[in-house]
């Protein structure tokens, strides 16, 4: 299964793994960059964002955060 969620040019590509169920996320940008986690870290992660318990700052794979 794989999804992909674009928002202005930039893409998340999330994948779930048949072998072991982990879920694995990419930036299209840098796609030799591969994030792993599982389902109740992504459900927490995605609760926090939503209760507004993270600041999100942009990030560009090559040069840090926006504003350092």
């Amino acid at each position: 299964m794989r999804s992909l969620i674009a928002v202005r040019a930039n893409c998340l590509e999330l994948a779930v793994s048949p072998s072991d169920g982990t879920i694995r996320l990419r930036e299209s940008d840098a796609p030799g960059v591969v994030l792993t986690t599982t389902r109740a870290r992504l459900a927490a992660l995605l609760a926090r964002i939503k209760a507004d318990e993270v600041t999100l700052r942009p990030f560009h794979p090559f040069g840090g955060y926006a504003g350092q």
